[in-house]
């Protein structure tokens, strides 16, 4: 019997368009009802989470940039969260300076965007560079600082700093980053080519399953999860049942127990119904 479940949104919950289908919200309520716990874990920061968590009514805190923190949605506070220290976050914006990297660091409920060159748009996603794609942008939580020092007027409140560079020359920000001795952080650089997500050690996705079952007193086994993409591989790996989206990349459809239909064809709602 399952009695969680856990899912990404982006390439999962929603559909291409980033939408939340009808059906995916009814089959949330249904299961809702019968008792089972339903939350999000997701790469999106609280702004950008708070929209699909506010229409599918969630009860339960929901984990946002790859488990690093989780929001309570009834409380209106952040739970569970593990921040970065000044110190850490001043030596990795030096190194990003120093290296001339695209630089992001995110407290949350905002991201905070350094591009030094025009180059570095490529690195920004979702966001046109227009006028109106900054606006939109603005509005889903994110400001750009025209210099990266302004980055630690934040640096108390960061969760995460990301560093995006071209493949080659990520590797090498990435080793010097890892020798630098900042302690207690982990760089994951394995999840796209070019970027460095920079956080405490132990993060990740299996976070929100690891912390949700001890906070409810209910086992691993008792979790589903779904995901598309590789910062997904940790949950579908430490649930009971990984089921991976129809649309997942190959290596997240390898580890998973189980494939659902991809998320423009309301994958997840269809999985719900198969189960419960």
């Amino acid at each position: 019997m399952y009695r969680l479940v856990v899912s990404d949104i982006d390439g999962t919950l929603v559909d291409k368009e980033g939408k939340l289908h009808p059906e995916t919200i009814a089959a949330v309520r249904r299961i809702q009802q019968k008792g089972i716990l339903f939350t999000v874990s997701t790469g999106r920061n609280i702004k950008k989470a708070l929209p699909i968590a506010k229409a599918l009514s969630l009860t339960v805190p929901f984990f946002c940039i790859d488990g690093i923190l989780a929001y309570d949605l009834q409380q209106k506070q952040i739970r569970w969260g593990a921040k970065l220290e000044q110190s850490q976050v001043e030596q990795l914006i030096a190194i990003g300076k120093e290296e001339g990297t695209f630089l992001e660091l995110n407290d949350g409920f905002r991201y905070y965007k350094y591009l030094p060159e025009k180059r570095h748009e490529a690195f920004d996603f979702y966001n046109s560079h227009t006028p109106w794609g900054r606006f939109k942008s603005y509005l889903g939580g994110v400001e750009y600082v025209k210099r990266p020092e302004d980055l630690l007027r934040y640096g108390e409140n960061a969760f995460q700093v990301v560093l995006a560079e071209e493949k080659e020359k990520a590797k090498a920000v990435s080793a010097r980053v890892k020798a630098a001795g900042i302690g207690d952080i982990e760089v994951r650089d394995h999840l796209w080519d070019e970027f460095l997500f920079i956080n405490r050690t132990g993060m990740g996705k299996e976070r929100s399953i690891r912390v949700l079952t001890e906070h409810y007193g209910i086992s691993p086994e008792e979790v589903v999860a779904f995901g598309d993409e590789k910062n997904d591989l940790d949950l579908l790996q430490a649930a009971g049942l990984g089921v991976a989206m129809g649309n997942a990349v190959e290596d997240v459809k390898a580890c998973a127990d189980a494939i659902a239909p991809t998320n423009d064809e309301n994958g997840v709602a269809a999985m719900l119904k198969k189960l419960f």
